[in-house]
């Protein structure tokens, strides 16, 4: 964190690389599902207009509603092939929470901090941002969720009244899953020893979203309070050079 000889100034990185990989990810499948619908579209037209069946003949009820579906979803798949390209622009692909959360911490860390965000590695899946830094790797699962949670170990369970119901969403396992994932691939490339941590951000402060826990397998905590929040863990000791904080940041951006 800041001290008085050393200016604020985190480094926020969003790899251009991953987001460009991410986009031509997602213009492949809008190319391909407008395609498919096109595709259909033109078979159905085609089937009305030269009929390959007879109305005599026994299957002419199924092939006639066939080729009447063909059309309604040809125009659908297409229509989503065309909404599914809007998402291929960079600014779609990056995630908003992190580059939020980033303003947010910036004027509060030195440059020693890299917030790296919307990172996408293959066999690790998507990473809504990571925070490298003399003290670890911090991997963050951000979210803009309201309501009532209680986090136990790694399940999640959502207040309803005065009731509570679990939830299939777990961010903790998620994280967890990704951090032994993350320290395999690290192990492989000369930085095992990077410790990793993990944390759970919710955008949104109090009352919006109260917070509860019981021996949570990865700390959960309101943006706000981050600094506070992980004092005690992530912040709480120096654990890396800062030339293996460099090589960390250019593997992710790999």
């Amino acid at each position: 964190m800041n001290d008085a000889h050393t200016p604020a100034t985190m480094q926020v990185v969003a790899p251009s690389s991953l987001l460009i990989r991410r986009a031509g990810d997602v213009l492949l499948a809008a190319t391909l599902v407008f395609l498919l619908g096109v595709g259909l579209l033109v078979l159905g037209l085609a089937l009305h207009v030269v009929s390959l069946a007879v109305p005599d003949n026994p299957g002419y009820a199924l092939y006639d509603a066939a080729r009447k579906a063909m059309l309604p979803l040809g125009i659908v798949l297409a229509l989503l092939g065309m909404a599914l390209s809007l998402r291929a622009l960079p600014g779609r692909v990056d995630n908003r929470n992190a580059r939020q959360l980033a303003a947010l911490l910036a004027p509060q860390l030195d440059q020693r901090y890299i917030f790296m965000h919307s990172i996408q590695r293959r066999r690790l899946g998507s990473i809504d941002a990571a925070l490298l830094s003399p003290h670890g790797l911090l991997l963050l699962r951000i979210t803009r969720r309201k309501g009532r949670y209680f986090n136990v170990g790694q399940q999640w369970l959502r207040g309803r009244d005065k009731s509570w119901r679990v939830l299939h969403w777990s961010p903790s396992r998620e994280l967890l899953q990704q951090s032994r994932r993350l320290q395999a691939q690290l192990a492989g490339c000369g930085l095992a020893d990077v410790p990793i941590f993990a944390a759970v951000i919710f955008m949104h402060d109090a009352p919006a979203v109260q917070l509860r826990s019981q021996e949570p397998a990865v700390p959960s905590l309101h943006a706000s309070d981050f600094l506070q929040g992980l004092g005690a863990g992530y912040f709480s000791q120096i654990r890396l050079a800062q030339a293996t904080v460099v090589a960390l940041a250019r593997y992710l951006c790999g």
